[in-house]
């Protein structure tokens, strides 16, 4: 089964695997976790365009001669995510970290977007 991942404006590549994301937000910031076991930096792209978090990269597949492979059930080739973002975030302080195969991304949430407190004064 092939799944698409994308954002309404582009068209967007079909994935045959796409890594699994937790996604959590907290009074300042929104965290993505991803799991790309396996991956170097160098294999991932980040980027926020338009109100959208994209990520997408490639696992590459490396026949070795003189080996039989019997079940290859990892997951091979690009894949792409995009996740609209609810909220502003401040693009100029972003980061990712790539640590034992989970990959994070922090977004800082824009002051202006966060949930002010009005407080109720009783005359």
């Amino acid at each position: 089964m092939l799944r698409v991942f994308g954002d309404s404006e582009t068209e967007a590549p079909v994935s045959r695997w796409a890594p699994v994301v937790d996604i959590y937000q907290t009074d300042d910031k929104l965290v993505f976790k991803a799991e790309l076991p396996g991956f170097d930096k160098k294999d991932i792209e980040i980027s926020v365009k338009n109100g959208y978090l994209v990520i997408k990269g490639e696992r590459k597949f490396e026949e070795k001669e003189g080996r039989t492979y019997h079940q290859v059930r990892r997951h091979y080739g690009e894949f792409y995510r995009s996740f609209h973002l609810p909220t502003k975030v401040d693009s100029e302080r972003i980061s990712a970290g790539l640590e034992k195969g989970l990959l994070t991304i922090t977004l800082p949430v824009k002051q202006e977007a966060k949930p002010k407190l009005i407080e109720v004064k009783v005359h």
